[in-house]
């Protein structure tokens, strides 16, 4: 009896230290595991309010910018956080938040503390894309930033114009005549302007663009004033310039001096300019502007180029800071992770509980969805590829800001490191860049056709719409009857170029250009086309629009019912064959030639008939 009793006190002393050691690993596991988890929330945090304070030292704010970086900070994640300035363009924020724990608190432990850092700049950007046509050469001393300069010249008294050129210029090679700069107004240009480099390039030349266009002058700049009624006033008490439509960027140019015509002009820096309105009547046209301060969309900065207001923020790394044995505690997490199965299973509802609590959604941030890993260029976004980060409102232009489930499916441009903002400007369709292949339907083919202007409905055929095509079948004695070949077919491109998107292939084709048509058809489809172009002229029949009916479809099969089996290679022998004997020809009217006919397949929704057509 006392040996049994000496072991039931052994076994509540193997239970006593074994629920220390289950303790323990618990505490490792769920609240070093909750830490780290927070840890990352508050680098996230951090990361925002540096960017955010950043961004006020450029828009010349030094004196919000630690309140707003603050304020950004606990929007993301409630914390405490410290501001500091290295440099008059760097934002460094520090954040700290203590957490409550669920076991180490009956090791004697009831908070841990986790720390993150981060660290932004702003500075000149050196890479821009969405120019607006007009350049200007800087002034002795610099530019006064909120005084209004003359951006572009009209011929009249006191112009600044230089040998025909007003301050125009052409942004892309490409770009010539009032059509291609009245579209560089409205919606900017397409191509990057980069400047800096270490190696000369031409990268940094723009051509000028001559003449006065006082017309596309007027109406660019009137759109752009006309989709913002608020003026430079309006924006020094109230928030959202950065939203505004008039708010532009332009080159900063060397010299126009000795410029004749159209030629190129160096390129040496960017400026933000703030739209007043175009002065002057009839072909006198100058248009006035506010040079400002502010971060630059559609831009990238790290080179060393002169600053002429127009900014770019990006994280960089801070000095090295002890972490607090953060290394040493995840070490700890990984070796006892297999100890503490049971005692994480007992606490996931409350971890689950902690970060539905954790999400911060104000209205002063807006959400921007990021990389979730590194993702190379050209590769198809998926899902679990994006993340969302909240950013301050303005830190990127809200057109550049696609939904997640939008951006499903697209190209990567670029090669995206982990927590990237994915902007629309960085992404493409499927389609895009060209490829044809991208944009036809599993199982569908591409073929082309020729056509001639009356063929193409004089020109008004273009891609997306939907086509018959009818054959004029060339025969002995001049007779050429017209049928029905194929119907339905959508059009996939006019002209010698599909073009990088389904929208540019909708555009007109030139009429010099188009000699011919790229068609979507099945494979059974294909061989019947290539075929019948060589057997008559093929002509396109434009489909109204929304039109689904399918037409009976007659496929000339040729003057035999075996025709379109396999022809026998030269000095082979004919590969065998289950299709009945053609029938044995019959004279005609003519005496010795046969009178064969025509053997016709007519394509029927769910099945396919064979039809006898007698010789005309």
């Amino acid at each position: 009896m006392g040996h049994v009793r000496r072991k039931r006190g052994g076994i509540l002393v193997l239970t006593a230290l074994s629920l220390g050691v289950l303790l323990s690993a618990a505490a490792l596991a769920v609240d070093y595991g909750y830490a780290v988890l927070m840890r990352e929330r508050l680098q996230g945090a951090v990361d925002a309010a540096a960017l955010c304070g950043a961004m006020e030292l450029a828009m010349g704010h030094p004196g919000t910018a630690a309140g707003k970086a603050i304020e950004i900070g606990n929007e993301n994640l409630e914390a405490s956080y410290s501001v500091r300035f290295p440099a008059s363009n760097r934002c460094h924020v520090d954040g700290e938040k203590a957490l409550r724990t669920f076991f180490a608190v009956f090791l004697g432990r009831d908070t841990i503390t986790v720390r993150a850092h981060a660290e932004a700049i702003a500075s000149p950007v050196s890479e821009v894309r969405g120019l607006r046509p007009f350049a200007i050469v800087p002034p002795e001393g610099g530019f006064t930033y909120g005084v209004t300069y003359t951006i572009k010249y009209g011929p009249g008294p006191g112009s600044g114009s230089y040998h025909g050129n007003f301050n125009a210029v052409a942004l892309d090679p490409d770009d010539r005549g009032a059509k291609d700069y009245l579209e560089n107004i409205k919606y900017g240009s397409d191509g990057w302007i980069r400047i800096g480099s270490e190696i000369p390039t031409d990268d940094d030349w723009i051509y000028t663009e001559p003449g006065n266009m006082a017309g596309p002058t007027r109406e660019g700049v009137n759109t752009l004033v006309g989709q913002d009624p608020h003026d430079w006033a309006y924006y020094q008490s109230m928030p959202g310039i950065e939203e505004s439509s008039r708010l532009i960027t332009i080159p900063v140019i060397e010299s126009m001096a000795d410029i004749n015509g159209r030629e190129l002009v160096r390129v040496i820096g960017f400026a933000r300019v703030f739209l007043e309105n175009a002065v002057g009547t009839g072909n006198d046209v100058d248009i006035l502007a506010r040079f400002v301060k502010m971060v630059t969309p559609n831009a990238r900065s790290g080179r060393s180029v002169p600053d002429f207001g127009a900014y770019g923020i990006r994280l960089v790394v801070p000095e090295p800071r002890r972490e607090c044995g953060m290394r040493r505690k995840i070490l700890l997490l990984t070796l006892s992770i297999l100890l503490a199965l049971i005692a994480a299973a007992l606490v996931f509802g409350q971890i689950r509980e902690y970060r539905q609590r954790l999400v911060a959604a104000e209205n002063r941030t807006v959400p921007v969805p990021a990389a979730a890993r590194e993702i190379e260029a050209f590769s198809t976004l998926a899902p679990e590829d994006i993340t969302i980060l909240k950013m301050p409102r303005g830190a990127f232009p809200l057109a550049e800001i696609l939904p997640p489930e939008q951006l499903a499916g697209k190209r990567t441009l670029y090669r995206l490191a982990k927590g990237d903002p994915v902007l629309k400007f960085k992404v493409t369709d499927q389609g895009g860049k060209g490829s044809l292949s991208l944009a036809l339907p599993n199982g569908m083919r591409a073929i082309a056709m020729a056509v001639d202007e009356v063929s193409l409905v004089s020109g008004h055929i273009r891609a997306d719409d939907r086509v018959d095509v009818v054959i004029l079948e060339k025969r002995p004695g001049g007779v050429t009857p017209a049928r029905n070949l194929l119907s339905g077919l959508k059009v996939l491109a006019v002209g010698v170029d599909a073009g990088p998107t389904s929208e540019e292939r909708k555009k007109p084709a030139p009429v010099e250009l188009a000699k011919s048509v790229v068609l979507e058809v099945t494979p059974q489809q294909a061989p019947i086309l290539a075929w019948a172009q060589r057997r008559g002229d093929l002509w396109l029949s434009l489909r109204p629009a929304g039109d689904t009916e399918r037409t009976p479809e007659a496929v000339y099969a040729g003057p035999e019912p075996g025709a379109w089996k396999e022809q026998p290679k030269p000095g082979g022998e004919t590969p065998p064959s289950k299709a009945k004997p053609a029938p044995s020809p019959v004279p005609g009217p003519s005496g010795g030639r046969p009178d064969r006919g025509w053997s016709v397949q007519v394509m029927l929704p769910g099945k396919t008939e064979s039809v006898a057509v007698p010789a005309q």
